[in-house]
């Protein structure tokens, strides 16, 4: 069974950014996998300003296929909206193939 994987992740048009086809990986991840696979879930250190918010607090760091999703994401090794290892931290983004990733 082939994977539904955006074009610009298989090498098959130029890419736009470097972040857009990652993030776009995780989702064709997620949305390809079957029923065995486990669900993608973020890193532990990663943080946004829904956690504090107890009205948005329950799923604040689910794994969001929305690509519209413009809440302010950060790491809590570095405070800063890059992780340890200089890439953007994000829901879709802090996930297990990066080698700072914590579960």
């Amino acid at each position: 069974m082939k994977a539904n994987i955006p074009a610009s992740i298989n090498g098959d048009s130029p890419s736009a950014t470097g972040v857009q086809d990652t993030a776009e990986a995780a989702v064709a991840v997620e949305t390809s996998c079957a029923p065995s696979c486990e669900p993608l879930v973020a890193c532990r250190h990663l943080r946004t300003k829904r956690m504090f918010i107890p009205a948005q607090a329950e799923g604040s760091l689910e794994v969001e296929s929305e690509r519209n999703d413009r809440a302010a994401y950060w790491c809590n090794i570095t405070f800063s909206h890059l992780g340890c290892d200089e890439e953007r931290a994000h829901t879709r983004l802090c996930l297990n193939h990066r080698r700072c990733y914590e579960a």
